[in-house]
């Protein structure tokens, strides 16, 4: 079974497209591009080794605040008032 899928590609990616499929159907061609596509980074993938993942840690992520207290910083004057910044990005 075939599912309709829309897509945007780049203007001159249609323009090759559209140069190298001749009088096959545009859709009929893309597809045959991306099972040769499929068929390369899947050959590929198995030649490269994946890289091993560290186990995840099982304590939650510290916030800006907790890493702050375990600074030599707030370890030498925890009185002192600290400021943090925010980033927005």
């Amino acid at each position: 079974m075939k599912h309709h899928v829309g897509l945007t590609l780049d203007s001159q990616l249609l323009k090759q497209i559209e140069t190298l499929r001749g009088r096959e159907k545009r859709s009929t061609f893309i597809e045959h591009l991306i099972r040769l596509g499929l068929k390369t980074y899947t050959t590929e993938k198995q030649k490269t080794p994946t890289p091993t993942r560290t186990q995840p840690s099982s304590e939650p992520p510290q916030s800006h605040n907790e890493q702050f207290y375990q600074t030599k910083e707030y370890q030498a004057n925890p009185h002192h008032t600290h400021q943090f910044s925010t980033h927005t990005s």
